[in-house]
C-alpha cells in the first residue's frame, strides 16, 4: 500500500479533510480516505509511521473531468473573435476550421492534451466530427468518451451524414484503448427528425447536445424567426424541420 497526505484532502463524499490521508494499493487504486493518521492506524489495526506517508503542501483532490471538449479544434485557439454572438461564432468557425496544415493540427492536439494532463484532468468527453484525434486517443493515458457529433439541415443529407458517423464509430471502436463512443446530435435546430430517429434507434449510452446556448435558439423554436433563422436562410438553409410552436426548445428537442 501507499499513503499520501496534504494540507487539505478533498474526498468525493465528505467535507474537506485537514491533513487527510489517501490510501492506495500498489496499482494506484484508491482503497480509502482517512481523516488523519490516528483514524488510519485504528482502521488498519497496525502502526503506520508518519515517515511512510508522502506529504504534499497544498490540496489533494480526485482527478478533474473535462465533460465537453473539442480536441480536434485545438489549433483554432485564439483565432475566433470574442463577443460575436452565436451566429458570428458559427460563421467564423466555418471559415477558419480547415486552416492549418495537418502537422500543425496534430501538434496543437498533442499540446492541448498535455495541458489537460498537467492541469489534473483525467477523463474527457470529447466532441469529434473527424477521426484526426483517434490515433492520439489510442496512445493516451487519459480516459476519453468520444461524442461523434452529427447534424443535417436537410433530410436529403441524412443518410450520408449517418453513414459517415457509423464509419467513425467503427474506426474508434477498433482502437485498443479509448474506444468508448456514441453518436450524438449537435443541437436541436441542426438535426432533422429523420436524423434524431436514427440517433434514438442507435441507443447510445451517453449523448451530448448543445442546447439553449443563446436566447436566439429559444426565439427560433417559439416564433420560427430571429437571428438564427436569418443566418441559416442567408446560407441557403431554411430550417424547414423547425416548426414554431410557442415553446422553448427543451420541450421540442425530444419530440421526435
Amino acid at each position: 500500500m501507499k499513503f499520501y497526505s496534504a494540507d487539505i484532502v478533498f474526498p468525493i463524499c465528505s467535507t474537506p479533510l485537514k491533513d487527510g490521508i489517501v490510501v492506495m494499493d500498489n496499482s494506484g487504486v484508491v482503497i480509502d480516505v482517512f481523516e488523519n493518521i490516528a483514524f488510519l492506524n485504528n482502521a488498519l489495526q497496525i502502526q503506520i509511521e508518519p515517515s511512510v506517508i508522502e506529504k504534499f503542501h497544498g490540496i489533494l483532490t480526485p482527478g478533474f473531468i473535462n465533460s465537453h471538449c473539442h480536441l480536434e479544434l485545438s489549433h483554432l485557439k485564439g483565432r475566433i473573435s470574442k463577443h460575436n454572438k452565436l451566429t458570428g461564432f458559427i460563421k467564423e468557425l466555418i471559415s477558419v476550421r480547415k486552416q492549418g496544415e495537418n502537422e500543425e493540427v496534430l501538434d496543437a492536439i498533442k499540446s492541448a492534451e498535455k495541458n489537460m494532463f498537467n492541469d489534473g484532468i483525467v477523463a474527457i468527453g470529447d466532441i469529434s466530427n473527424t477521426s484526426i484525434t483517434f490515433p492520439i486517443k489510442n496512445e493516451s493515458d487519459l480516459l476519453y468518451h468520444t461524442f461523434i457529433e452529427v447534424f443535417d439541415l436537410s433530410e436529403l443529407n441524412t443518410e450520408k451524414t449517418w453513414n459517415t458517423a457509423k464509419e467513425l464509430e467503427g474506426m474508434l471502436k477498433s482502437n485498443n484503448r479509448n474506444s468508448k463512443c456514441s453518436i450524438s446530435p449537435h443541437s436541436p435546430y441542426s438535426v432533422t427528425p429523420f436524423l434524431f430517429q436514427k440517433i434514438n434507434k442507435n441507443k447510445a449510452s451517453l449523448i451530448s447536445i448543445h442546447n439553449q446556448e443563446t436566447e436566439s435558439e429559444n426565439i427560433l423554436f417559439e416564433t420560427g424567426s430571429g437571428d438564427l433563422k436569418s443566418f441559416f436562410e442567408a446560407t441557403g438553409n431554411n430550417l424547414v424541420h423547425i416548426k414554431a410552436n410557442g415553446k422553448i426548445q427543451y420541450r421540442t428537442m425530444y419530440h421526435y
